[in-house]
């Protein structure tokens, strides 16, 4: 549409929409919003709430999973659906979603590979050292808590003592020490 509800052409840039649902009012987008769509989406969740459970739906898609024809025919206003048949269709789009979700939480899960106990020990050293944490940090019962909740694997899982973690440092240590007389000694 050429213009606002209140008869406004605007600037450059500013959009005026004609919703195809509910009281088929004119939304309009102007520049200075800067993309936001907030004005939109509450149009659409007053006029047609399974339209904006349909936009919530799409919203949180993957980006590499595109939009059906069915779903912007429904979105365009170029098919409707009564109340049953929009409630059945939103029950596909969720089940598929979950599938989704599910799908994707597994490949993650197999994307972190198997648990390797000495990289995971390498990265405590180093968070303890670059965050400037007491050795003693390791033994706190919350933080173990913590690393036990995440941890992914089936496998056995160990938090290093505080002392086995200064032995790390120490050759960290050791191996930074040996590292810089060897720049120095080719210099």
């Amino acid at each position: 549409v050429d213009m606002s509800e209140k008869g406004i052409i605007g600037e450059q840039g500013d959009a005026h929409w004609k919703c195809h649902h509910g009281s088929k009012r004119v939304v309009s987008v102007w520049k200075s919003m800067k993309s936001c769509v907030t004005g939109l989406a509450n149009n659409l969740e007053k006029a047609s709430p399974h339209m904006y459970q349909l936009y919530l739906l799409l919203k949180e898609r993957p980006s590499d999973q595109p939009i059906t024809q069915e779903e912007l025919d429904l979105a365009s206003g170029k098919v409707s659906l009564d109340v049953t048949e929009a409630g059945t269709f939103l029950k596909k789009l969720r089940s598929q979603r979950g599938n989704i979700r599910s799908a994707f939480a597994w490949q993650e899960v197999n994307a972190l590979g198997e648990w390797d106990q000495a990289k995971f020990e390498k990265l405590l050293v180093s968070w303890i050292v670059a965050c400037d944490q007491p050795f003693s940090a390791v033994d706190d019962s919350e933080f173990r808590e913590l690393l036990q909740y995440t941890h992914h694997s089936a496998l056995p899982f160990q938090i290093p003592s505080r002392n086995v973690v200064r032995r790390y440092v120490m050759k960290l240590s050791e191996e930074g020490i040996a590292t810089t007389k060897q720049l120095f000694s080719v210099c």
